[in-house]
This record gives C-alpha cells, sequence and structure tokens, in this order.
C-alpha cells in the first residue's frame, strides 16, 4: 500500500497531521515484525488517538503530531516525551531520534524529463490537475469517487486561472530554494496512481480532490515519490479563505509537496519549519530547515554550476548585488559563479554563511555554522589561474575580497568546503566598480581634509563621503592609529 500523509483538524479547529486508521480496538503486542503485529500496533495507537485524546487533553487543547517514516500520530502539545517516545517505539518502522532536523525519504529518480539519479542533481518536475469524473481511490480511508477539484475551486474564485496560480506560486516558492524545475502540463485522465507523467499528456505530479470526511479532519494527503507524488484534496474545506493572501490553502499544499519532494516530518513543535508536523501559518513557505532538506536532495536552484563551464553567470552591473539561495549540499559539492567584464574594473566579494539557530536534544545549533567555506578567485580559459585562495575564518564566518583590480574579460569565484558535512547555505555580496580614472599633475591643495574615520569592526567594508571645492582627481592617504600610513 503506498505511503502517505494526511491533514486533519479536530472539532476545536487545531491543524493535524495523520494518517486515516481503523478504529479497532486492539492491545500492542510485543512482537511486531509480523504484519498481524502491525496492524494490532496500528490500531493500538489509533485508539490512544482517536478514543482517548479529547478525554486526557480536552476537546479544546491544541493538538500536534508526531510521525516516523509511515504515519503521523496525532498527539497533544504538553504530551510528556516519555510518553510520545513509548508510542513511537511500538511502531515497526521506529528508528530512533534524529534530532532536530530535516528528515529525508526518497528522491525523485525518473520524472518525464528524464533520470536524476544522484543525491543534490536538480529535477525538471511536471504537474497537472486532473479533469473532473477521473475516479480517485481512497488514499486515506475515504470512499472512492471521481475527482470535483475543477467545479470546487472555480465555486470557490473568481476564475480558474486564479486558484490554479496559487498552486504555480506555491511550486514557485520551493523551486526558488532548491533545485527544482516546475512544469505545468495539462492531464489525459489516465486511471489514478497507475500513470506516470508523460511529456505533453500528464504531469508527474497528478493533483485531484473529492470528498474526504466533510468539512474539518482530513484536509489533504500526499504520496511520496517513490509511490507517484500526488496530491488529493478534501473539497470540502473552505479553500477559498483569503486571510493573508490565502497562507492557509498555500502552506497546506507546500507542506504536503514537501513530501513529494521526499520530506518527512520534522520535531520539535516549535513553529519554526513547515515540515512540522502541525500546520503554523506565522510564516510563508519552506523554512531553513525545510530549504536544507530539500537541497540535500535536489541542490540549490542555480545547480549544476561545479565546474568553470557550468558556472552560474552572474551577469554584468555596477554597485553591489546581493545573490542568495546558494547552498553547498554535501562534501563534494563546489560551486562556480562567473562575471564577464567589458573593461577593468575593482571587486568586492563577501561569502556569508546563512542560516538559523535551534536545539538538536538539549544542544544548540546554528546551521550557518555547518562547513567552513573558502573563496577562490580564478580566471584563464579554464579558471586555471588562483589569484586569489581565501580562507581566514572557520565556521560561521565571512570570507572577502576587498578591493582587486580586474582586467576586461571572464574572472570565477570558486566557492569550495574547507571542512564539516552536512548542507551548507550561503549568499555571497559581489561590487563591481569601473577603474577608468587617468592620474593627472595638479597642484598641491593648500590643506587636508583631517577625516577621521572609524570603521565598523563587523562589515569588512567601510565607505567614506567627502565634499571638495571642486570636482578632479584627489589623493586619499589611508593612515592606522598609530599614524602609520597603510595606503595611498
Amino acid at each position: 500500500m503506498p505511503t502517505l500523509r494526511t491533514l486533519r483538524l479536530l472539532a476545536s479547529g487545531a491543524l493535524l497531521l495523520s494518517i486515516a486508521l481503523p478504529a479497532a480496538a486492539a492491545t500492542a503486542p510485543e512482537d511486531c515484525s509480523s504484519p498481524l503485529g502491525r496492524a494490532l500496533i496500528e490500531n493500538y495507537v489509533d485508539q490512544i488517538m482517536f478514543m482517548t485524546l479529547a478525554e486526557l487533553y480536552g476537546e479544546t487543547a491544541a493538538a500536534t503530531c508526531v510521525g516516523d517514516d509511515t504515519i503521523a500520530l496525532c498527539l497533544a502539545p504538553d504530551t510528556p516525551k516519555e510518553q510520545v517516545d513509548a508510542i513511537l517505539r511500538r511502531l515497526p518502522t521506529w528508528t530512533g531520534e534524529d534530532g532536530d532536523r530535516y528528515l529525508l525519504g526518497g528522491r525523485w529518480t525518473n520524472t518525464a524529463s528524464g533520470y536524476f539519479p544522484l543525491n543534490g542533481e536538480p529535477i525538471i518536475l511536471t504537474y497537472s490537475f486532473v479533469p473532473d469524473g477521473l475516479i480517485i481511490t481512497g488514499g486515506a480511508g475515504e470512499p472512492t469517487s471521481a475527482s470535483i477539484l475543477h467545479a470546487r475551486m472555480n465555486a470557490l474564485f473568481a476564475t480558474e486561472a486564479e486558484w490554479k496560480q496559487i498552486f504555480a506560486d506555491c511550486f514557485a516558492d520551493w523551486g526558488g530554494h532548491v533545485g527544482v524545475t516546475y512544469v505545468p502540463e495539462g492531464d489525459d485522465g489516465a486511471n489514478w496512481l497507475s500513470s506516470p507523467g508523460i511529456l505533453g499528456v500528464r504531469g508527474d505530479v497528478r493533483i485531484g480532490g473529492h470528498h474526504i470526511d466533510g468539512v474539518n479532519n482530513v484536509l489533504a494527503y500526499n504520496y511520496f515519490p517513490n509511490s507517484g507524488g500526488d496530491m488529493v484534496l478534501d473539497t470540502d474545506e473552505n479553500w477559498g479563505n483569503s486571510n493573508a493572501d490565502y497562507r492557509f490553502f498555500r502552506n497546506v499544499v507546500m507542506h504536503e509537496h514537501g513530501h513529494c519532494l521526499g520530506l518527512q516530518h520534522v520535531t520539535p513543535l516549535s513553529c519554526q519549519k513547515l515540515m512540522e508536523a502541525n500546520l503554523c501559518t506565522n510564516f510563508l513557505g519552506p523554512q531553513d530547515d525545510d530549504i536544507r532538506g530539500a537541497s540535500r536532495l535536489y541542490g540549490d536552484p542555480y545547480e549544476p554550476n561545479d565546474s568553470y563551464d557550468l558556472a552560474t553567470d552572474l551577469g554584468f552591473f555596477t554597485g553591489t548585488q546581493i545573490f542568495s539561495d546558494f547552498c553547498l549540499p554535501d562534501t563534494n559539492d563546489e560551486d562556480w559563479l562567473s562575471v564577464t567584464a567589458p573593461a577593468p574594473i575593482r571587486l568586492d566579494a563577501i561569502l556569508q554563511p546563512v542560516g538559523s539557530y535551534y536545539y538538536l536534544g538539549t544542544t544548540p545549533i546554528w546551521t550557518n555554522q555547518i562547513m567552513d567555506l573558502g573563496l577562490e578567485l580564478r580566471d584563464g580559459a579554464t579558471g586555471e589561474n588562483i589569484l586569489l585562495d581565501v580562507n581566514d575564518t572557520g565556521l560561521g564566518g565571512l570570507e572577502v575580497i576587498t578591493d582587486y583590480l580586474l582586467p576586461a574579460g571572464t574572472f570565477y569565484l570558486r566557492v569550495k568546503r574547507i571542512s564539516g558535512t552536512d548542507v551548507q547555505r550561503y549568499r555571497i555580496s559581489v561590487t563591481l566598480d569601473y577603474d577608468d580614472l587617468t592620474a593627472v599633475e595638479g597642484p598641491t591643495p593648500a590643506g587636508n581634509l583631517g577625516l577621521s574615520v572609524y570603521p565598523n569592526p563587523f562589515n569588512p567594508k567601510t565607505s567614506i563621503r567627502f565634499l571638495a571645492p571642486s570636482a578632479g582627481p584627489v589623493s586619499l592617504e589611508v593612515l592606522d592609529l598609530q599614524g602609520r600610513l597603510v595606503r595611498s
């Protein structure tokens, strides 16, 4: 039976992620290895969740979930950790805690656009909306019935294009952070779950909707990549709720699509991550941990850029631009970036690891300190000439190139791993200024400006502004605190 996730709402309105299990009473057996043992355990957990939850915690208690690689279970947020662990350890798929970080399942390796076997390798994923009338089997225990997604959504929105654009926005949000390119397709109405994506025919990811269990309770569910990645929405829900620009609609779809990409639920439930098992609408879309998890599977949006001939072209500009959402997903990755200058320029570059802060058990971790990154400046036909090799700081530190004069032509910035493992996200700031001044002889000035400058120790570059009596070339001498000439 395909592995899936569902969304569940209690009468209190608290969003839960759960699987629909048969409501049969049973006692948890000691032997978990047999199919019968598995079924009894599922029934046992189901009995705990749905028969005693209100009694133990009150119907109005905000509810949450925990999960393993097969199902997600509903628990109240103040459930003692010991009780949560005791329940999970009875599940046949319990593998122990992996800490407060993303949890991965399998990734897409075959899509309609090709074969993509490697972790960190980008993919092209097509998606389509199945036609109304296509029979959808009951994946969450609901009756098998025809999809009515178009009819329901068209009744909630002014136009079909409006609600389909929300789906497109959700996919674009994921695609803006990780190496997945999304392409919409039509859909020929082929059989549900047994019809893989074909270019020009139907999507890799197919989206449908029908009655599941009425208002609230199960909202939607999604299959993992190895089971097709398809999504089913409960058409009884109010997907037309426009609060915070349809935040409920968007975060449900993006959470479910996270499962489609291969991400599982994460803990603790702290409203910091999209893939937490309860919905949080304090933010929109995937957060740092979610992005790191999907990046481990598919790389960043700029992949492949692991060599000079695949370098990400930053274009040519003057002034400063910041390029975000880069990452090194594993220890073997490196990123090449290129700029082609039509005239001599001066370059500043700042490489900054980015991330967030949370706890791994009782240990605080900073995801901007996963890898120590280094930065190279190169030129040559194949980027073979290393002009600078910068590794002045350790984990989490900035690597900086300042005021480097480059001739006209193409140069490369190579971001590399020095040490550390796992996904390291980063951004890079690049400043380009023309070096087009010509020195000329001039009269000795009558006086000097005598400026005192106090650089910010947390910023590797300081800007100095001054006024001169008239336009023309100036000379500048930089002295240290002891009055020694540093540069002129």
